[in-house]
């Protein structure tokens, strides 16, 4: 599957709206979905970004079905979840690397304590 793949790593799994884009993403047996759609005032749904082309489930490929507005304001709501998720991770790594430390902190007093 194209397409599917970077952006639900991206996005992780789950349903989420954003203004008037509902982005839907998860993974069945084959690997990952992607489907983004524009949410009407009347609360109905356009998909925009889906499946292209080959057999849902096993070698589909995604891309943009309509072409507008939306995609600029994905591309933000794209750099905003990839800043979120790089905060995300350097401040579990700055976690981490706190806990070793206590660790080996604990572990100094520990036997110098003997």
């Amino acid at each position: 599957m194209t397409g599917a793949h970077e952006l639900g790593k991206l996005f992780g799994q789950g349903e989420f709206r954003h203004g008037k884009l509902l982005i839907v993403s998860g993974e069945h047996a084959r690997g990952r979905y992607f489907h983004i759609y524009v949410i009407g005032d009347d609360e109905s749904r356009t998909e925009v970004y889906g499946i292209l082309g080959g057999h849902p489930g096993w070698t589909e490929w995604y891309g943009w079905l309509h072409n507008g507005k939306w995609q600029d304001d994905f591309a933000l709501i794209c750099e905003q979840q990839k800043q979120a998720v790089e905060q995300y991770k350097s401040e579990r790594l700055a976690a981490e690397e706190a806990a070793r430390l206590a660790s080996e902190v604990k572990t100094r007093n520990a036997l110098a304590a003997y």
